[in-house]
């Protein structure tokens, strides 16, 4: 009978192969039961949403995002092509105009008030 450190070194080898094929975010259909309870309690996969799942790491501190942020766009395309198909896509250029647009307003509040103290909220100088 395998030990539960050979248990989970076979988890770990069946995450490591659907990593090696470019899967980030995987669903449920992709690893067996046994694979995905063992690398959840383990701390090598976190649910994203029911039914997806990402590989984190066991170390990582509860609430830490950083496998998430890593994620993030490898889940989206994921999950909208599985939920979508294929003719759709998810484009990146109206994101940079919204946050360049706020990035623009942030800085010409910055500089209004830089150089008008108090002017924009009716405030004398």
């Amino acid at each position: 009978m395998a030990t539960p450190q050979e248990k989970l070194a076979e988890s770990l080898k069946a995450l490591s192969e659907l990593q090696s094929r470019g899967t980030v975010a995987s669903r449920t259909v992709n690893l067996s039961r046994a694979h995905r309870e063992r690398l959840l309690k383990s701390g090598f996969l976190q649910e994203v949403m029911k039914g997806w799942y990402i590989a984190a790491r066991p170390d990582d501190a509860a609430g830490e995002g950083t496998a998430w942020y890593a994620s993030f766009w490898a889940f989206c395309a994921a999950y909208l092509r599985e939920r979508f198909g294929r003719d759709r896509s998810l484009q990146v250029e109206p994101h940079r105009q919204a946050r360049a647009n706020l990035q623009y307003a942030g800085w010409a509040e910055f500089r209004a008030k830089e150089a008008w103290p108090g002017a924009l909220h009716n405030q004398p100088p």
